[in-house]
């Protein structure tokens, strides 16, 4: 069959391939144009724009592909260092976003380096210090790295009190966060009445700061009652924890209401501590109700974000075994422990070592359940 000449389809896709082709050389002209510092810049938009949109695997590739870019400017002028440890600051959060915990404390650790160089004489980077200390303790904390991730942690906070203290509006909010990151490694290593003093502070930074009335506020206040609910559950105090978890969950429901299409990640911890202090005071029924509660709204944020919540639904279901059991509905609570060590090995399978304990955790609760039911694990 002969090819037609003019107004065919194969003319058509011609046409789409040059204008095609024509695009791309634009895009690869306009880049060697505008150098690597400003397509670090237009690279480092694109990683914010495409995390907003849940899109996490290419914004760590836009922001990979900035620090590159960044390193080759240092190279040319190392005044530019700044902007490089900003970059991996950024990258830092991009790589623990999809779980890359151990490059995330690489990126973290890179920056604090340049900072500390830089913080004597530039008083920008004394202000992004505690900011890279902050991460670098959750970070540290999440692969259980407790004594590192709290000397990040109360360094951090030393500088955010020095901060405050020239500027007391400006780094509330940042001191806050990272008290409780503190009071979370605090917990963890025993030193119960240390994280609660750490939350207490917390708490009341949120709680002036949720004068403003905005959501962002209101979600630190909840997520912070929250938090202190677990330690004060902790510390043998049933009614205070049950006090501030019904305050947690209230704020949530609150925000839920009126914000239905977003997800609130302290919302599930809140219940599921609302649970355990319903189950402490003896109120049973209560706590099997809500945590279900609980593991149904860890299931649709699982639904929505499976790297950023499903070790949340994991927890959720190891504490909704305990409370099924103590509530009488043995069957209900093997199903919950089972699923939770079918989940904590998936977790435990991509990063073996912030997960090896609870997993460990997780069979003993099975086991338990199973013996109580009669029921093989």
């Amino acid at each position: 069959m002969a090819r037609p000449r003019n107004g065919g389809s194969n003319s058509l896709d011609r046409d789409r391939t040059a204008g095609d082709v024509l695009q791309r050389v634009r895009r690869y002209v306009d880049r060697i144009l505008q150098g690597p510092s400003l397509r670090a810049d237009e690279l480092h938009a694109q990683s914010e724009e495409q995390a907003a949109a849940g899109r996490l695997s290419d914004a760590l590739e836009s922001q990979t592909e900035a620090v590159a870019l960044s390193r080759e400017v240092v190279a040319d002028d190392p005044d530019c260092e700044a902007t490089l440890a900003e970059t991996l600051v950024n990258l830092a959060v991009r790589q623990a976003a999809v779980g890359q915990h151990e490059e995330a404390v690489r990126s973290s650790l890179e920056a604090e380096v340049i900072l500390r160089r830089l913080a004597p004489d530039d008083q920008q980077s004394a202000r992004s210090l505690p900011t890279v200390l902050a991460n670098l303790g959750i970070q540290q904390l999440h692969l259980d790295r407790l004594e590192q991730a709290l000397a990040s942690s109360q360094e951090a906070v030393d500088l955010y009190r020095a901060l405050c203290g020239t500027n007391l509006h400006g780094f509330r909010r940042e001191l806050a966060r990272s008290l409780n990151t503190l009071a979370a490694c605090q917990a963890r290593l025993g030193q119960k009445r240390e994280a609660r003093e750490s939350m207490l502070e917390a708490l009341a930074l949120h709680r002036e700061l949720a004068e403003d009335g905005s959501p962002a506020s209101m979600v630190d206040l909840a997520t912070s009652l929250a938090n202190l609910s677990g330690q004060e559950e902790k510390l043998g105090l049933p009614q205070e924890a049950l006090r501030s978890a019904e305050a947690s969950v209230d704020l949530f429901r609150t925000l839920a209401d009126q914000f239905p299409d977003e997800s609130f990640t302290g919302f599930g911890i809140g219940l599921v501590n609302l649970g355990i202090a319903q189950g402490s005071l003896g109120r049973h029924q209560d706590a099997f109700e809500t945590a279900a509660e609980a593991v149904a709204l860890q299931r649709a944020l699982v639904a929505r974000d499976r790297n950023g919540y499903l070790a949340d639904l994991a927890q959720s279901l190891h504490d909704a075994a305990a409370i099924q059991m103590a509530a009488g509905h043995p069957a209900e609570a093997v199903a919950s422990a089972r699923e939770a060590v079918a989940t904590y090995e998936e977790l435990a399978a991509a990063s073996p070592a912030p997960f090896a304990d609870k997993l460990a955790a997780a069979r003993d609760r099975l086991r338990d359940a199973a013996n109580r039911a009669g029921l093989a694990p």
